[in-house]
């Protein structure tokens, strides 16, 4: 009987790969899950699901190597996201919705630091951004701290061309002990002393954004991510995306051709 809860968090998971809706990926006794495009198209989100985009277990002892985002969602993709029922009163931050692969730093085995894609250790992606990292000293970053990235580059490139543009840009921080997100203002300071970009930040002008995601060029501009603050009685903080027109009109018809392309999202 399994009865570590860190292992049947791992076994659990196990069961979702067997099952199809999650996927995952070896390197030595680390093990990262991400949901799959079944999960997505069937709407199998529970706790699980929404919380395998980039986590990674030691899949031996159930360890949580490295805590990402869980899965979030559109406005009015879900009943909760209505936009008539969101809480726009408790905007926290509006920032630029950034079209690459989510990057999840994590230790490997040999020590140091690695970042990993949303579902490997060893996309090209990944392999790049490993090697990017090194050079921002994090020999200071608390052990129990996720660094959550957005991998832009050439070869991450999904519909918006930033013209050559390569960065690990910090999105977030997570104990992946407690799975708690880190306060904005720790990041920005994370994010001053390694030496990384953070996502450009917008004021909560509701027609302004309406009228760029109305007009925007998909190719240059994907969306925003609204960031609601919370209180542990009324559900805690948690993200929404807005996505332009012209984006989605691109991505969909990406998508007819590009099986798989979906699970970007």
């Amino acid at each position: 009987m399994i009865e570590d809860p860190g292992v049947m968090r791992v076994a659990l998971r196990d069961t979702l790969v067997d099952l199809g809706l999650l996927r995952c990926d070896d390197l030595d006794d680390l093990r990262v899950y991400s949901y799959t495009d079944r999960c997505v198209f069937k709407r199998a989100w529970n706790d699980l699901t929404l919380n395998s985009r980039g986590i990674i277990f030691n899949r031996v002892t159930g360890e949580c190597v490295a805590q990402p985002f869980p899965k979030f969602f559109m406005v009015g993709e879900t009943p909760d996201l209505d936009e008539s029922v969101l809480p726009w009163d408790r905007v926290e931050r509006i920032t630029e919705k950034l079209d690459g692969f989510l990057g999840i730093l994590y230790r490997p085995p040999g020590g140091g630091f690695a970042v990993a894609t949303r579902g490997s250790f060893h996309t090209e992606a990944a392999v790049w951004a490993t090697e990017s990292v090194q050079g921002h000293g994090l020999a200071g970053l608390p052990d129990a701290v996720t660094l959550c990235f957005e991998l832009v580059h050439p070869m991450t490139r999904v519909v918006v061309d930033y013209h050559g543009r390569q960065d690990l840009v910090l999105l977030a921080a997570f104990n992946r002990h407690t799975g708690l997100e880190y306060p904005w203002s720790q990041v920005q300071a994370w994010a001053e002393s390694f030496g990384f970009p953070l996502p450009r930040e917008y004021p909560a002008d509701m027609a302004n954004l309406c009228q760029t995601l109305a007009t925007a060029d998909g190719s240059e501009f994907e969306g925003f991510v609204v960031s609601f603050a919370g209180e542990p009685g009324d559900g805690g903080p948690f993200r929404a995306k807005l996505k332009t027109a012209d984006y989605l009109a691109r991505f969909r018809a990406l998508s007819a051709s590009r099986r798989g392309l979906v699970c970007f999202s």
